[in-house]
């Protein structure tokens, strides 16, 4: 059975892009940041798997941008893998965004060896 979809819909460039992205270990205090666009710091928030982004140039609005991210910590036993989650809506700024990393398996997060965050949305 074949299912048509119809034409594509395209999305203006303009309109949308990359707006920040980091790779960091989280695992270090500070954190290290590996490599980066529109990145100024990262602070560690104190709790196991709690970081602050702080971009270098602000984001247009803290409603037009969404933030991905995944983290992981190598174990002798394994890696941890680990979502990024916005920590609360009032998390995301203009000119931050505050992540939690939770363990895809249920079981506790220890802070990450290496973190990659993408933040995507309207310039």
């Amino acid at each position: 059975m074949t299912r048509e979809l119809g034409p594509a819909t395209a999305i203006p460039a303009q309109d949308s892009s990359v707006l920040a992205w980091v790779a960091f270990s989280g695992a270090a205090t500070p954190p290290v940041i590996f490599d980066g666009e529109n990145v100024a710091s990262i602070t560690d928030d104190g709790g196991t798997g709690l970081w602050t982004v702080v971009w270098s140039r602000d984001i247009a609005s803290s409603t037009d941008y969404a933030v991905m991210g995944l983290a992981r910590r190598a174990l002798p036993a394994g890696n941890v893998l680990a979502n990024l989650i916005v920590r609360k809506a009032t998390y995301l700024s203009t000119t931050s965004v505050s992540v939690d990393s939770f363990a895809l398996n249920g079981l506790a997060t220890p802070d990450a060896d290496y973190v990659s965050l993408i933040a995507v949305g309207a310039r």
